[in-house]
């Protein structure tokens, strides 16, 4: 599974991120992985989002992941960091929430 976000500029209020796509959500099922179907899927998308003229493209990645191993595979297909964030998820009354 591999998510594209197409509009960035959210409808115009961000023009400078016209032409940017982001890929999000890339998941192969752990008993499918290393047969290059996620290679498959992100050279896909790429192809697909540039065919729609976007140029420009980021990805998403949990910290978790990216130390899990998504960090070496996109880094293998040219992918590279441009930031690191750090978000506490939750909702009123939970511990992230609060902490």
């Amino acid at each position: 599974m591999c998510e594209c976000d197409l509009d960035l500029t959210l409808g115009g209020a961000r023009p400078a991120l016209g032409g940017w796509a982001e890929l999000a959500n890339m998941q192969v099922e752990a008993d499918w992985r290393g047969r290059g179907i996620g290679s498959w899927l992100v050279g896909h998308a790429v192809a697909w989002l540039r065919l729609g003229r976007h140029e420009r493209m980021v990805l998403t990645t949990a910290i978790d992941d990216e130390v899990a191993g998504s960090g070496r595979f996109y880094r293998r297909l040219g992918w590279e960091v441009l930031v690191r964030l750090e978000r506490a998820w939750g909702y009123e009354g939970s511990a992230a929430a609060h902490g």
